[in-house]
């Protein structure tokens, strides 16, 4: 028998008594219950996160899957369109069946417009491919922003008369502002990107603004057109890949997809932004920001260098040789037309 049993024999008379406070008791079962009231709660929570990160994963995918299924569609009628009209134009000059001078230089506009068209699909296709299997590399140098725009403009210069537009251009001198370091193939790109876009989404009012300008450490450019506009709510999406805004006059336009999201790419790329703001039926305005080269951000153009002591003196012989010489050949020049 245990021991305290035994003790308790031994005093028959004696009853011991164990209780527990009432209020203890009660707020122990309170604290119990909050407790597993708590886990629940956190349970139910975690499911339903849960099923809303599987919802919209799924969703995405599958928005995903269905943007890339139109591109791939559409990308065919992209490719055959531009071809198309380069054959039949080809075709038509080749045989010769044009014989007005005039009508023959508006058809070799339209074969230089579609094969400008074409080429930049193909680069946007490339570049996209580059893009996604991590292969993309820059080659940085220090460039005229200024000129890299003028660049873009003389490029697209002959596609946008084509079409009957008209580009105003506001660049300063070039040399005028500091330099940016920049791929420049890569930023030319940009902006004729960005020119092909205003064009197609503007065709009812063919007028294009570009400018460049500075701010602070930064230099802007910027393409402004008059067109159909974008909507407030697809303006943090025009940058994703694929996308395509849903308003009519806006599917109504041939495209890729993959533009905007290749200049968004290689902006960022250069530690730099794009902006952009646009108001519906009136029109956008796209803005690059690159940061200027360090060196010159505070001090531009950068001050002509002084020439050393060597350099100066080196200068003065040259010159005072040079004033002997002169003095020389005047001299015989002279003796000659006396013996003479």
């Amino acid at each position: 028998m245990p021991l305290l049993s035994k003790r308790l024999e031994m005093l028959p008379f004696w009853r011991i008594t164990v209780r527990r406070n009432p209020q203890t008791i009660a707020s122990s079962a309170t604290q119990r219950s909050l407790l597993l009231a708590g886990l629940i709660a956190l349970a139910l929570l975690g499911v339903a996160f849960g099923a809303v990160s599987t919802f919209r994963f799924v969703n995405q995918s599958l928005e995903l899957a269905s943007l890339k299924s139109d591109f791939l569609s559409s990308i065919t009628h992209e490719l055959k369109t531009p071809l198309t009209s380069i054959q039949m134009f080809s075709e038509m000059l080749s045989l010769g069946r044009i014989k007005n001078d005039e009508k023959r230089m508006e058809y070799y506009k339209h074969i230089t417009s579609e094969s400008i068209r074409l080429r930049g699909m193909i680069d946007d296709i490339l570049d996209f491919a580059r893009s996604e299997a991590g292969k993309v590399h820059y080659v940085l140098s220090e460039a005229d922003f200024a000129e890299l725009v003028q660049d873009a403009l003389d490029i697209f210069y002959l596609s946008a008369e084509a079409k009957g537009f008209e580009i105003k251009s506001d660049l300063p001198d070039f040399g005028e502002f500091p330099p940016v370091d920049v791929d420049r193939e890569a930023m030319v790109r940009v902006f004729v990107n960005l020119l092909s876009n205003a064009v197609k989404y503007s065709l009812e009012n063919p007028e294009i603004s570009v400018q460049v300008k500075r701010d602070g450490h930064l230099l802007l450019a910027s393409v402004a057109d008059k067109g159909v506009g974008i909507e407030s709510k697809n303006l943090e999406k025009i940058f994703d890949k694929f996308f395509r805004a849903g308003d009519p006059l806006t599917r109504e336009v041939s495209g890729t997809g993959l533009g905007l999201s290749l200049v968004h790419g290689i902006v960022r790329a250069h530690d730099g932004d794009i902006r952009v703001t646009s108001e519906k039926n009136v029109g956008s305005t796209f803005t690059v920001a690159l940061p200027i080269v360090e060196d010159y951000r505070d001090k531009w153009p950068p001050d002509a260098e002084v020439p050393t002591q060597s350099e100066f003196t080196s200068s003065e012989d040259t010159s005072h040789s040079s004033a002997l010489m002169n003095s020389e050949e005047q001299t015989s020049s002279a003796v000659d037309e006396q013996g003479g």
